[in-house]
């Protein structure tokens, strides 16, 4: 029984330290309100990638119109 409880303790162990969440940047193409477009980028520290992509696709800026986002 001691094997097979240090055994899972060693499992979730290496399993937190191989987070899935690492870092991602977001780059999306925006027209300002005077008519220029441009592209930004915003970086997500430290997330999964599903959290990163729902983020990235739902970016907005006040007063801008996004053209479209995309995970890099």
């Amino acid at each position: 029984m001691k094997k097979i409880l240090s055994l899972f303790v060693v499992f979730f162990f290496v399993a937190s330290l191989s987070s899935c969440k690492k870092d991602y940047v977001c780059e999306c193409s925006m027209t300002d309100v005077a008519g220029n477009a441009q592209i930004i980028t915003k970086e997500y520290n430290d997330v999964s990638k599903k959290d990163a992509k729902t983020a990235c696709e739902s970016f907005t800026l006040p007063g801008a119109t996004m053209n479209w986002c995309k995970l890099k």
